[in-house]
């Protein structure tokens, strides 16, 4: 009973958000944003109600990754609707919040004391390292522990939709022109060019998403696969967040909305679910 309910909540996410982002993109004349947007909410609607109907694995599949596989083109339409509301980037005033938390700017201060390449890498690694964890999870709980996964995905989409809506509305772009930049490490920078050359459009640095997510996929870990959590999850976000900040990608303070971003949404879900689960038992 329970995971039906948290699968229809991430979908009632999914529903708020898309209708927020259709009618703002119509609203500030990204008919293309609108357009497609349009076509992705017809199609889900297609795939829940045939999932409804029918009992197919390829449906439910579909119908349980439906919102990761939609992640990617959400945040780039969120960025780049963000400057309607606010015309130029907030990013003085973000920089002078991380001067004013720690009298220095974090990320040039960090590519200056730690300048060797094999480190620079292994932050590289770190950052990259966002883009699986999502699938190593949600595989892990949705081809071992199903009933788990709705969880999963309510909390996952529920940190996404939360981040892409300040992208919207707040335009920073992170410290990545500021001052000393890190070594180009070996592969993995190269790899990172070439997915925020074709993927990232700036904009989307407040709260970090890339923290936000980490965390969230890290909390839900601990609690249902404790190995992976021990031995990945949490060695992984504690890198993660230090290089979004030594890759010049976010401020330190970028960090810090993530992690209270998380933390009261995955509260909310908590009190949800407890309630749900009072009223069931």
């Amino acid at each position: 009973m329970v995971p039906k309910q948290q699968l229809a909540v991430a979908d009632r996410f999914f529903w708020i958000f898309t209708s927020f982002l259709l009618i703002y993109s119509v609203f500030t004349g990204k008919l293309s944003i609108s357009l497609i947007t349009g076509i992705i909410m017809v199609v889900v609607f297609v795939i829940i109600n045939l999932d409804n109907a029918f009992d197919s694995e390829v449906l439910h599949f579909f119908r349980y990754w439906y919102q990761p596989i939609t992640y990617t083109f959400f945040y780039e339409a969120a960025c780049s609707l963000n400057h309607f509301l606010i015309p130029h980037n907030l990013d003085p005033f973000f920089q002078h919040l991380d001067h004013m938390l720690f009298g220095m700017q974090p990320s040039v201060g960090l590519a200056r004391v730690i300048s060797a390449k094999p480190i620079a890498e292994f932050m590289f690694i770190s950052y990259f390292s966002y883009y699986l964890l999502i699938p190593i999870l949600g595989f892990s709980l949705y081809c071992g522990r199903r009933r788990l996964f709705p969880g999963f995905l309510l909390r996952v989409s529920a940190v996404f939709y939360v981040c892409y809506a300040f992208f919207v509305l707040l335009p920073v772009i992170g410290p990545e022109t500021m001052g000393v930049a890190p070594p180009p490490g070996y592969i993995f920078h190269d790899i990172l060019a070439f997915i925020y050359k074709h993927g990232e459009l700036g904009g989307g640095s407040f709260p970090s998403s890339h923290v936000a997510v980490a965390l969230t996929v890290t909390l839900v870990a601990a609690k249902y696969r404790p190995r992976l959590f021990c031995y990945f999850f949490l060695p992984d976000i504690i890198f993660l967040s230090i290089s979004t900040v030594y890759l010049r990608y976010h401020y330190v303070v970028d960090v810090f909305a993530g992690i209270a971003t998380t933390f009261i949404i995955l509260v909310l879900i908590d009190r949800w679910e407890g309630r749900i689960g009072k009223t069931v038992t």
